[in-house]
């Protein structure tokens, strides 16, 4: 009996194993010898001790995310976003080199099978819909794969579609041989201007003016 529950508990645990994705998540390049560093949007490498990443797909077309981006609606992109996996920090980076992350997001992937992989980066710690932090967003071609699965995304190698952020502007020497590298940055969300708020202001405009009609005449 004690050994054919061992058995059925060593079964089950190794279900689990089989079970598992791990999807190595980096801005290293491909031979680990040097770094697209993640930049905030003045150029500063982002501290190793602030940051966030995480990896996961969209519910929505990339227009509509676009257009979420356009009117600030952090709100709407992270009611969309299904991640994949734990968030980690850029301090993860065994070397906590400032402008560098490198995780291993962890779980079944499934349920994500054939959904191309979103890499979601933010300058801070406050969460993903503080409109006071900047954000980056990266659609790689590389796509979820069922179970057991092993993959790797790099951001600066690995193909795919930049959806918010910048990329080349700034470089820097991380010191791990390969020279200075182009880096991607992050980016503010600047909400557009409501139609409310528009009226409003186009209402106080004509009141200014009929006020100074009647004070001319």
């Amino acid at each position: 009996m004690k050994r054919s529950l061992i058995i059925l508990v060593a079964g089950l645990m190794t279900s689990c194993f089989l079970q598992a994705a791990v999807v190595t998540t980096s801005n290293l390049n491909f031979t680990g010898d040097g770094i697209f560093a993640l930049f905030n949007q003045n150029g500063t490498l982002v501290p190793a001790a602030n940051g966030e990443v995480r990896i996961g797909y969209f519910t929505i077309s990339d227009s509509a995310i676009l257009q979420a981006w356009d009117l600030g609606d952090l709100e709407l992109l992270n009611g969309n976003f299904i991640q994949f996996g734990a968030t980690f920090g850029l301090e993860d980076f065994d070397a906590d080199i400032n402008g560098a992350f490198e995780g291993g997001p962890s779980g079944n992937s499934d349920p994500f099978n054939g959904k191309p992989i979103v890499l979601w980066a933010s300058n801070s710690k406050s969460g993903f819909t503080n409109l006071s932090a900047e954000y980056l967003i990266y659609r790689f071609d590389t796509t979820f794969q069922t179970d057991p699965w092993f993959g790797e995304v790099f951001l600066g190698t690995t193909p795919g579609v930049m959806l918010v952020g910048e990329s080349g502007k700034y470089s820097h020497d991380v010191g791990f041989g390969a020279g200075p590298l182009p880096g991607f940055n992050t980016v503010a969300a600047v909400p557009e201007p409501s139609t409310a708020v528009l009226l409003t202001l186009s209402f106080c405009g004509v009141l200014f003016l009929l006020r100074r009609k009647r004070a001319v005449s």
